[in-house]
Parts: C-alpha cells; sequence; structure tokens
C-alpha cells in the first residue's frame, strides 16, 4: 500500500508543471508608463518585450499598497534614467521568461535597484 501511495505521490509530482515558485527576475526596465487608473506598468528585459504590471499609484493591486508602489516607481524610474539593472522578486511565479503580461503579472515582493 505504501508503494502505491509513494508511486502515485512521485507520478503527481512528476506531471506536475514546475511553474509556481519564488522568482527573482533579474534585468533591465525601459517604456515604464501609468495609466489613468493607476496601473503601473514597463518593459522588463527579461520578458522578451513584452509589458509587465508592477504595482497600481491609486489602490492596493495584489498585495501591493500604492505608497509602497511609488517607491517602487522611484526605482525603476531610477534604473532607465542611470542604465542600472532591477531585481524583482515575485513569492510565487512562472519562469521570468514567462510570467504572465500586463495586468495579468502576479504581484511583485520587492523591486531592488542594482549597483
Amino acid at each position: 500500500m505504501k508503494r502505491v501511495l509513494l508511486g502515485s505521490l512521485l507520478a503527481l509530482l512528476i506531471a506536475s508543471p514546475a511553474a509556481a515558485f519564488p522568482r527573482w527576475c533579474d534585468g533591465t526596465a525601459t517604456n515604464f508608463h501609468i495609466r489613468t487608473n493607476g496601473d503601473a506598468i514597463y518593459q522588463p528585459s527579461w520578458r522578451g518585450g513584452e509589458y509587465v504590471q508592477v504595482c497600481n499609484v491609486s489602490v492596493e493591486w495584489k498585495g501591493v499598497p500604492p505608497d509602497v508602489c511609488l517607491t517602487w516607481i522611484a526605482k525603476i524610474d531610477a534604473a532607465i534614467v542611470f542604465g542600472k539593472r532591477i531585481r524583482l522578486k515575485y513569492n510565487d511565479a512562472p519562469p521570468c521568461e514567462q510570467m504572465p503580461i500586463n495586468t495579468n503579472a502576479p504581484g511583485p515582493d520587492y523591486v531592488m535597484l542594482m549597483p
């Protein structure tokens, strides 16, 4: 019985997509904009030309409050202006290059301006 249960569990783990894990996505940022509804969206180098939402300046978005969003915007703007890299940490996300785009992106846990 234990072997059957263990075998079933192993088969389930192998068959499950390895998509949702903590992720650190590093790269440059371009084409940053804020929509009239407050969505803060930019084009990270790690997403192959697609746009990803990072937060919203008007309302809490996926656990990110507007005041935190404003500080993240400053970091992303600084990265663009000074040609620096940024790192975003996601608690539960697919690989960076497969991240859902625009408003479907997961909310980051942090945004870091890299040296």
